[in-house]
């Protein structure tokens, strides 16, 4: 190969990624100026407008619809009087139980890089096929 075939093919690498770098640049800024721009614009379906009523009861594989299940909410809030009586009731049991509740368990950094290092050599060994 001659010295300006190898410059020309220098030169068109250079070139094309030059255009890549500026087609990416492009895309960038354009999806930097507005995140929840369409970028594929696609025709939207009207919003349905049937009433509850006429929604089946079932999906056309005989599974219930879930669409069409009313939503109940059942029982009353508790009264003050009732809020304190349940409150009562389960500090007796928490101390029936063994008293406050257990405090959270910490560990000291050292103890983590010991369980780290002892984690690290199982794998090593595992790996290598060692015990």
């Amino acid at each position: 190969m001659g010295a300006g075939r190898l410059k020309s093919i220098g030169r068109s690498r250079r070139t094309g990624r030059a255009a890549a770098v500026v087609a990416l640049a492009a895309v960038a800024a354009a999806c930097a100026n507005d995140p929840g721009a369409t970028l594929f614009p696609m025709p939207e379906p009207e919003p349905s407008t049937i009433s509850a009523a006429e929604v089946p009861a079932t999906t056309p594989d005989g599974f219930p619809n879930v669409s069409a299940m009313p939503v109940v909410v059942g029982g009353e809030p508790l009264t003050g009087d009732q809020q304190q009586v349940a409150e009562k009731s389960l500090s007796g049991d928490l101390a029936a139980q063994g008293g406050a509740r257990p405090a959270a368990t910490t560990s000291t950094a050292a103890e983590l890089q010991a369980a780290g290092a002892t984690h690290e050599a199982r794998a090593r060994a595992a790996i290598s096929g060692g015990s």
